[in-house]
This record gives C-alpha cells, sequence and structure tokens, in this order.
C-alpha cells in the first residue's frame, strides 16, 4: 500500500483547521450553542446573547445578519456530519475518503476566511456583515443605507485578496434599514 505523504499531510492540516476555526468560533460559548441544537426558538437569543448589538432600531438588521450565520452554521454542520460518516464508515472507497477529507479541508478554509473577511469588513466601520463564498463569484452582504464609489472599491480589493475570486467576480449587496 503506497501512502501519499502530501495528500496525507493535507487532509490532517485541514481537520486540523476545522478544528482550530471551531474552537476558536465557540470560544467559551458552549452553553449557547447547547441551547441553540436543544430549542430552535432560543436560536435568535443565544445569538445576541454571543455579543449583537442591542440596539432596537437595528434589531431587524441584526437578525438578519444572525439568522444568516445561523442558517450557514447549520448547513455546514449537517455538510461535516455527512463527510465525516463517509470518512468514518468502512466501506467507504478510498477515494471517496480522500474526497470527502479534501471537501472537509475546504469548508475549513471557508470558514476561516469568512471569519476574516466579516471582521475586516466590521473594522471599516460597518456595524454588520456577512460574506458567502463560492468557486466562481463571492457575496458579500453589509449593512449600510449606501456606499461610497472608492469604499466599494476599497471593500472589493481587501475582499478578494482573501477569497479565490477576482474582484469584478465580487457582489457587494447593501442591507438598508426597513
Amino acid at each position: 500500500m503506497v501512502i501519499n505523504f502530501r495528500k496525507a499531510a493535507l487532509v490532517l492540516g485541514g481537520i486540523l483547521i476545522l478544528l482550530l476555526v471551531s474552537i476558536s468560533l465557540l470560544g467559551g460559548e458552549g452553553k449557547e450553542i447547547k441551547q441553540q441544537e436543544s430549542n430552535p426558538g432560543e436560536q435568535v437569543l443565544a445569538t445576541a446573547e454571543m455579543g449583537i448589538k442591542d440596539d432596537s432600531k437595528s434589531d431587524k438588521e441584526n437578525d438578519f445578519f444572525a439568522e444568516y450565520r445561523l442558517e450557514r452554521e447549520r448547513v455546514r454542520g449537517r455538510q461535516i456530519e455527512m463527510l465525516q460518516e463517509i470518512i468514518n464508515k468502512e466501506s467507504t472507497e478510498k477515494e471517496a475518503r480522500l474526497a470527502a477529507s479534501l471537501r472537509l479541508v475546504e469548508i475549513s478554509e471557508y470558514m476561516e476566511r469568512e471569519m476574516k473577511i466579516e471582521h475586516l469588513v466590521k473594522s471599516q466601520g460597518f456595524s454588520e456583515c456577512v460574506v458567502i463564498i463560492q468557486p466562481e463569484s463571492s457575496t458579500l452582504v453589509v449593512h449600510a443605507d449606501s456606499l461610497r464609489l472608492d469604499k466599494e472599491e476599497e471593500l472589493r480589493k481587501m475582499v478578494s485578496r482573501l477569497i479565490p475570486c477576482s474582484e469584478e467576480d465580487l457582489c457587494i449587496i447593501l442591507k438598508e434599514d426597513d
């Protein structure tokens, strides 16, 4: 049996990144995560307790961004669960296990990039944002009523450095107050 050490190292590195990102995202919020899993009605409340501003004017906006993040994490959790089942199942073919491992690495890289981008955008003065990374194009949703052209160009440059798409393939959507 020949083991490709480069691929094995890549898979192990990806799993390590996934674990580190998960730990950093959870950071001490284990109680809130358990509440989310046990009672879906408390999900928005638990998310609000994890640092979302309690400004009544922007509650609807925060709900949009918080709900999007929750749904993104739910979907990813299901994907990761299915991939881990494929990897752990002894009857799974070697190629399928490798593909599942590589997909886990890709998911962990996306999670890390999303977190970095969202924090960088917030550091630019936006109260909220979410990023949706896809192979051909990506989308950035920011909480703003308007966006100057120079600020948009700055966002495009900053975000496109961290994701695998060009500035032209980045769609920026403004989420205004209702």
